[in-house]
């Protein structure tokens, strides 16, 4: 009998007969319980600020992790604390912004992170903080033009601040303001971001919490040229994370203060646009990428009511959505990736300010990288008691982590274990469902799927 070459391995089958074989699979099932244990690998932890609010910014400067500012409820007002998580030692440190603000955006550039924010008094509006994490000391400039609520993105060694009329620009070599960029339309919360040599500020709105806009303005580094587009839907609030050369605008508020599902999708490659959508409406969301997968944290609802606990992420490779939850529902986070690490701060709750941080840990989850590696063939395939696994003989012997994710990508088996031909796996233990198994070997991967019933 022969067997098909899958991913360019070659797999066979291994048929049992429980009826014949029962004093044999009791032994076996026994072993394989032993080896198999469920292990209790929780991908999320939490962490707690200093201070307890909201509409905080967050960004990471070499192995320094800032929360910056923001609004709270005791004592009640703007905040200027800024906490700093070292990664290096797990410890934190205090400091603080030149003045108290909230409505705050950040960017980062080598050692250096840029603050801005909005306290609704002009001089204090109009200053950018910048903190040198090789020194730990700060710095303020202040803006040209930009006023009101602002939005912030580096490109190169440029920055560039967007608010009210203008958009301003600080080099960052010189340390000197090079220009001051008048908007299509002034407006304020816009979602910025930065994808190669271009920069994109999306959306927004009209004077204070007034008419919602469409309006993107586009600025290309390569052709020193601006720009307009239009997003596909009028709205203010809107969260931005770009991801391979493309820039995702989600959610948001739109007129009459509804929240939208709307994803707008722009390939920075091809200037074209697309349109995907949320599972579920929000506005104020945290948007991250954690190893290629676009996540959209927390939110709010309608009219501002309702903060949701939901993490909708997603991949682009495969086109698939699932789900995840945060210790407790907010909107207005603070949010920062650190390698395989993600960190929502802080937020707004029905009653008051959080200061909890959720520690998300991408290596303890299904969100493994692509590898070279094949395609496991799996038998009985639904599976009740157990099943069989092969590899080429060539890797007999040799230790694989073997990993098993739930439908919804939740972590629910994962050791190492020593690969014979064939290689039993025990499933007795499983709830009936849909199962992804994974076997790891450095950066190779081969996977299947298993169904248990």
């Amino acid at each position: 009998m022969s067997y098909p070459l899958i991913g360019g391995h070659r797999f066979f089958i291994h048929l049992v007969n429980r009826k014949c074989m029962k004093t044999k699979m009791t032994i076996l099932l026994s072993l394989l319980l032993l080896l198999l244990p469920f292990f209790g690998h929780a991908q999320w932890s939490t962490d707690r600020l200093s201070e307890a609010r909201w509409e905080l910014a967050a960004c990471k400067v070499g192995d320094q992790l800032l929360f910056a500012g923001g609004f709270r409820l005791t004592p009640f007002g703007h905040s200027k604390r800024v906490d700093i998580y070292h990664t290096a030692t797990g410890t934190w440190s205090v400091d603080s912004l030149s003045e108290a603000r909230d409505e705050m955006a950040a960017a980062a550039s080598g050692s250096l992170a840029f603050f801005v924010g909005s306290s609704g008094i002009g001089s204090i509006a109009r200053v950018m903080d910048i903190y040198d994490a090789s020194t730990g000391t700060w710095q303020q400039e202040t803006l040209p033009k930009v006023t009101g609520l602002k939005s912030i993105v580096i490109s190169g060694d440029q920055v560039f601040v967007a608010g009210g009329d203008y958009i301003d620009i600080y080099d960052i070599p010189s340390e000197q303001w090079l220009d001051s960029h008048p908007l299509d339309r002034p407006r304020g919360l816009m979602a910025a971001v930065s994808m190669g040599d271009k920069v994109l500020f999306a959306g927004g709105f009209d004077g204070y919490l007034a008419d919602r806009l469409n309006t993107v303005d586009i600025y290309d580094r390569t052709t020193d040229q601006w720009t307009q587009d239009s997003l596909s839907q009028d709205r203010s609030g809107v969260a931005a994370v770009v991801l391979d050369n493309k820039a995702y605008f989600a959610g948001g508020v739109k007129d009459d203060y509804d929240v939208s599902d709307r994803i707008d999708v722009y390939d920075g490659a091809t200037g074209t646009w697309t349109t995907a959508s949320l599972g579920t409406p929000r506005s104020a969301i945290a948007a991250v990428v954690i190893r290629d997968r676009l996540f959209f944290v927390g939110g709010r609802g309608n009219n501002g009511e309702g903060n949701f606990d939901l993490i909708e992420i997603y991949d682009p490779r495969t086109d698939e959505w699932r789900t995840d939850q945060l210790s407790e529902g907010r909107h207005s986070m603070g949010a920062v990736v650190d390698g395989d690490r993600a960190y929502f701060a802080g937020g707004d709750l029905p009653i008051g300010a959080s200061d909890l941080v959720d520690i998300y840990d991408a290596t303890l989850t299904g969100l493994t990288p692509v590898a070279a590696g094949g395609t496991v063939s799996v038998f009985p395939n639904p599976a009740t008691d157990y099943c069989y696994l092969d590899l080429p003989t060539a890797l007999e012997g040799q230790t694989f982590e073997l990993v098993l994710y739930a439908a919804d990508g939740r972590l629910v088996r994962q050791m190492p274990q020593q690969i014979t031909t064939p290689t039993p796996v025990a499933t007795a233990a499983l709830e009936p469902g849909v199962y992804l198994l994974e076997l790891r070997r450095g950066a190779a991967r081969y996977t299947g799927r298993l169904v248990v019933e």
